[in-house]
């Protein structure tokens, strides 16, 4: 349920603010359904979207994969260390998680973001003891088979052991350009050859692809 006001000829959803001292921020609005108070101004919605397609890369364009084939199951990230770097080296390997970005925009419109989170579900670290993942935004629409970012390491996060899945709390900034258009998905990079940051993750397809969820009030 939301606020409405009559411009004359028909109703609109209006905003009910209120003065914090500082400036004006939304307030909450509340009716009485004869045992308890509903909030009417905005309510609080948690959405989940599943990922549509990934796609794997090598570093330099060495090799490219689609969630069409192969490893385009898997969301590789890092550089094998020695002696695999030497036999078969594939450079910085990078992924792309891309999302139903007009479904995202469509709920999320006109929304205030209070939460977003990323499931990640890694198959292997090059440790034992786990890796860390460098998670960075993207704005491409589809897997057009070439790597690209429109924000680097966004959030670094450490996973404890091989096989470990986490749902991830990323910035609230984050979520607004998801809802803004201004970003459509997540990457997987991180500039650095380092075997703590070699793994691989569930893709597109898989029972444990990667999500995103929302929490936001509207």
């Amino acid at each position: 349920m939301s606020i409405k006001k009559y411009n004359g000829s028909s109703w609109s959803d209006t905003k009910v603010l209120k003065h914090n001292g500082n400036g004006y921020e939304n307030a909450v609005v509340r009716k009485f359904n004869g045992s308890s108070w509903d909030t009417i101004s905005s309510q609080l919605h948690t959405d989940t979207w599943i990922c549509t397609w990934t796609s794997s890369h090598g570093g330099n364009g060495r090799y490219g994969v689609t969630s069409e084939a192969g490893r385009g199951y898997r969301m590789y990230q890092g550089r094998y260390g020695d002696p695999y770097a030497s036999w078969y080296d594939w450079g910085v390997q990078r992924s792309m998680a891309g999302f139903d970005y007009l479904s995202m925009q469509s709920k999320l419109s006109g929304a205030e973001i209070e939460k977003v989170e990323i499931y990640l579900h890694n198959e292997h670290w090059w440790y034992y003891a786990g890796g860390k993942a460098v998670i960075g935004a993207h704005n491409e629409t589809h897997d057009d088979k070439s790597f690209s970012h429109t924000e680097y390491g966004i959030k670094t996060v450490e996973f404890e052991g091989r096989g470990q899945a986490k749902w991830i709390e990323m910035p609230r900034d984050f979520g607004n350009k998801l809802r803004d258009g201004r970003a459509k998905g997540f990457t997987l990079y991180a500039e650095s050859s380092s075997p703590s940051y070699y793994g691989y993750f569930s893709g597109y397809g898989s029972a444990y692809a990667p999500r995103i969820r929302v929490t936001y009030r509207k």
